[in-house]
């Protein structure tokens, strides 16, 4: 390919990470290391290829070629195992988010990155890697696969821990993440066998591109103070179930409202409000499966979406809400107990309940289960005078 033809496709590659790096600074706040990380990984692969641009003026006369070219072969080479090593922690925090465990982590990345740029700097002396000629010619030397293998190696190991660690990552990331190594593995193999062609960073602007299109579309389905669907994506999955439904295959569902929130609020303030809110999803999440739906109602309201088609297995999940909910509550971590009134049923085909209809039958037995509750709790208000407990779900 002509040093035109990779110039535009590379000029091409930095204009939609620039567009995709710009629309992650505005609209997050770069607080959180795994936005860090992912804005790092388009930084690297900008500055790479810029590197590949200089790295192709070779064969010419022109005496500012030679620097460029030496520049931008020596910069693509000690970068080159950057970006898979940010991506390998970025994979990490994503399983694990810890600040701690990601700094330790990134300590032995460090070491290795801090030797192999003392082995790139003695490439200029030895040409083990690559040489330039007299003539400003590039040329590969005997060990120029070894940093090809080491990008690919730490690649697939990041792959291989996504494959073991599927279970601990948002439902729906595992998939998006696994594809992220096929258009940079792609475009490694090509390269490495076609000489002359600018494409493992083509493949990796493509894979940058992959994860910020899931991103955003978790974004638009997803509550931003809890991590589990919102309302919109709650709309569109109970009418997909609701329209799927008939007497082989139903499923059923649980409207949740956290009780005494409002006295959460009032006697703790609201960033313990939030926190009670997370603790709610993060229980609900423990008590179904993976491929059940958690999503937030509105306010202090939760909906769960079950692939469950009898009332006996549906109220053994109530069963299992309940006693975390009383295992939480022993375990005296909060300064607040958690409480749920819950409404639920199996969704009857027959009956031809819509969306609405539907979720206000299940409101309308939350309302029932709460009062219900609050006729028990009266008496024994009563009979002792203890400050009651909160209860915050």
């Amino acid at each position: 390919m002509t040093i035109t033809g990779n110039l535009l496709l590379n000029l091409y590659s930095i204009v939609i990470l620039f567009v995709i790096g710009v629309h992650q600074s505005r609209i997050r706040h770069m607080t959180d290391p795994g936005d860090r990380l992912y804005y790092a990984i388009i930084r690297i692969n900008m500055v790479m290829l810029v590197a590949d641009i200089l790295g192709r003026l070779d064969g010419t006369a022109h005496p500012l070629y030679p620097v460029l070219n030496s520049t931008g072969n020596f910069l693509t080479y000690l970068l080159n195992p950057v970006m898979p090593i940010i991506w390998f922690l970025y994979v990490h925090y994503q399983i694990k988010p810890s600040s701690l465990h990601l700094k330790r982590l990134a300590r032995p990345f460090l070491l290795f990155q801090a030797v192999f740029m003392l082995v790139v700097i003695a490439n200029l002396l030895t040409g083990w890697f690559y040489s330039i000629d007299s003539s400003n010619i590039y040329r590969r030397g005997p060990l120029f696969i070894i940093p090809v293998l080491i990008p690919l190696l730490i690649l697939l190991i990041a792959s291989g821990v996504i494959v073991v660690n599927r279970k601990s990552l948002q439902p729906g990331l595992a998939g998006p993440m696994l594809l992220f190594i096929l258009p940079p593995v792609a475009g490694i193999i090509l390269q490495a066998i076609f000489y002359g062609y600018s494409l493992i960073l083509i493949g990796s602007t493509l894979s940058i591109l992959i994860v910020f299109l899931h991103v955003q579309k978790k974004a638009i389905h997803t509550d931003y103070l809890t991590g589990v669907n919102n309302r919109l994506r709650l709309q569109f999955s109970l009418q997909d179930r609701i329209s799927d439904s008939d007497e082989d295959q139903s499923f059923s569902a649980i409207l949740l409202d956290v009780d005494n929130f409002k006295q959460i609020n009032d006697r703790f303030g609201h960033p313990v409000g939030d926190m009670a809110l997370r603790d709610a999803a993060d229980l609900l999440r423990q008590c179904v499966r993976p491929r059940d739906f958690v999503a937030r109602y509105g306010g202090d309201e939760f909906f769960l979406i079950l692939d469950v088609r009898d009332a006996a297995g549906l109220e053994r999940i109530v069963e299992r809400i309940r006693q975390k909910l009383t295992d939480f509550n022993r375990s005296g971590d909060r300064v607040y107990d958690l409480g749920f009134s819950m409404g639920y049923a199996v969704y009857d085909p027959a009956s031809g309940m819509d969306v609405k209809t539907y979720q206000q039958m299940l409101d309308q037995r939350m309302y029932e289960d709460k009062e219900s509750r609050r006729a028990a709790a009266r008496p024994m208000e009563t009979k002792t005078k203890k400050e009651p407990l909160i209860s915050c779900l």
